[in-house]
């Protein structure tokens, strides 16, 4: 599924290494480029030795048979194609299909940080969504080299422009939060039962594929040390106290992927959807209680709430009733 950049952005071609690609043939190219974009349509261009990259490419959406029916109930008319662009402000949080537009609802706050200066970011998700980007870092900040724009986490129109050309995807919007103005420290509670709870130092990375010389992508990494460097925190977990415990003064931002909840595919083409039983639903409303219960014991004054539903993570057929769920806690 092919998403083009928007008509005024002209696709610009990322060189690649000469050499590669006359030893290692276009077949090798491809896979090599594929390994480095992801989820990212992209063309080779042969004889102008570079690719083009053509913006998210979301086949996981083609897994739930559930989705397509479920469309219609956010938009008249909505059809897949129209997936991507699906975002909306409702009176309790920012909703979302696409996971990548929730750093474009959080760059207004980013910008507007006025109450203090860091950035809490509570993080309810399967996956930690801080994967290198495509930005690349040049000494006047991050770039998208698809379109020679510069990028702004604090700014909207920045993070439209990347999440359109598939600089910015699902699995590293969080990434270019750790480049903004502010220290940002994620909170991330997910399912996995090994977590130390360790707290993390988040440090500003450069991110180099030998096929695209002489470019440095944005990235970060997880440190023990290094404080001086820090761009903010990480201590992830599935243990709400544990997560949240010597949470950090800020703003505080709650994320909210529906995967955490319910992962029925996972983004793999080919994953069969079983109809869930009582005890699934039993079990997602004890996690959302445990979670909000932990907020009001440690006083979690929350500044605002963000949503995706995850098309080919979580079925669209849990859709209306999580959201209802959540919302009335939010109330």
């Amino acid at each position: 599924m092919r998403f083009l950049n928007r008509p005024s952005d002209a696709i610009n071609t990322i060189p690649i290494d000469r050499s590669f690609l006359l030893s290692h043939g276009a077949g090798e190219t491809v896979r090599k480029i594929r390994s480095i974009v992801r989820n990212v349509e992209f063309e080779l261009l042969e004889n102008e030795l570079g690719f083009r990259m053509l913006g998210p490419d979301m086949y996981y959406h083609t897994i739930d048979p559930y989705l397509s029916k479920a469309l219609g109930k956010y938009k008249k008319g909505m059809l897949l194609g129209d997936i991507l662009d699906y975002r909306s402000r409702r009176a309790s949080f920012d909703l979302c299909f696409e996971d990548s537009w929730s750093g474009y609802f959080l760059a207004d706050h980013l910008g507007r940080n006025d109450r203090a200066d860091d950035l809490v970011l509570i993080h309810l998700d399967d996956h930690t969504d801080m994967m290198s980007t495509l930005l690349e870092r040049t000494g006047e900040g991050l770039t998208d080299p698809s379109t020679g724009k510069s990028f702004d986490p604090s700014v909207r129109n920045d993070w439209e422009s990347a999440i359109y050309s598939g600089c910015i995807g699902i699995g590293s919007f969080i990434t270019p939060l750790y480049y903004s103005d502010h220290k940002v420290h994620v909170r991330h509670l997910n399912n996995s039962a090994s977590s130390t709870y360790d707290l993390y130092n988040v440090i500003q990375e450069n991110y180099c594929y030998e096929l695209i010389p002489n470019k440095q992508f944005a990235a970060i990494r997880l440190a023990n040390s290094d404080w001086q460097n820090s761009a903010g925190t990480y201590r992830g977990g599935n243990n709400v106290d544990k997560v949240l415990a010597s949470t950090p003064e800020g703003q505080v931002i709650v994320h909210i992927d529906l995967d955490y909840f319910i992962n029925d595919f996972n983004g793999n083409v080919g994953t069969a959807f079983h109809f869930p039983n009582h005890d699934l639903k039993y079990q997602v409303i004890q996690k959302l209680e445990r979670f909000f219960d932990a907020l009001h014991a440690m006083q979690v004054r929350v500044d605002h709430w963000i949503i995706a539903t995850s098309p080919g993570f979580c079925s669209a057929y849990h859709w209306d009733w999580l959201l209802t769920e959540i919302e009335d806690r939010i109330k």
